[in-house]
């Protein structure tokens, strides 16, 4: 019986370890300058790469928690991150299809994280991952409102990699305030 208990243990932690190994967006340095590369030019590519700028440079945090923002810079030559964004948006009469892709690079372009987002109709037989109808993710990535779904999603991603000087990482609330 012990037996049993203990391959079924070891079992649940195989399991448990390869669903918490996603990859995860390395520490980043907090007042790290990011530049974000859009390499789509649909009107939605351009809404959420604005959308993301202004969300992932607002400092935020509540009563007892501070995020700070990162810089934006306008030239890549003074990031010392690129944000890298593609949005694919393709509807037809069958079906419609959205996706997004995200790096993270350093300063000479080596790729240090990424992330991608896709959607198809639920009624498509494609072997993308389907988050849902492309309606639902382009409402995330351009929705309504100052911060669509995504936009908050991905700025919460990179502000909770910061490290501040202690070697501290951020986390998703933040630091706590003294």
């Amino acid at each position: 019986m012990r037996k049993i208990i203990l391959a079924v243990g070891l079992v649940v932690l195989a399991a448990v370890q390869t669903v918490i190994a996603v990859p995860r967006v390395p520490d980043i340095p907090t007042g790290s300058k990011f530049y974000i590369e859009n390499k789509s030019q649909s009107d939605e590519s351009v809404r959420f790469a604005m959308l993301l700028a202004s969300r992932l440079g607002k400092e935020e945090g509540g009563k007892n928690y501070s995020k700070p923002g990162f810089p934006i810079v306008e030239n890549r030559a003074d990031a010392n991150y690129v944000l890298r964004i593609m949005v694919v948006f393709r509807p037809d009469k069958e079906s419609t299809w959205v996706m997004l892709n995200t790096w993270l690079l350093d300063a000479n372009g080596k790729e240090l994280w990424s992330k991608d987002y896709s959607s198809l109709d639920p009624n498509s037989t494609s072997a993308f991952v389907n988050y849902g109808a492309a309606g639902g993710l382009l409402h995330r990535l351009t929705g309504e409102g100052s911060d669509p779904r995504t936009v908050v999603e991905l700025s919460d991603n990179l502000k909770s990699a910061q490290v501040n000087s202690d070697g501290k990482r951020a986390g998703l609330l933040g630091w706590r305030k003294h």
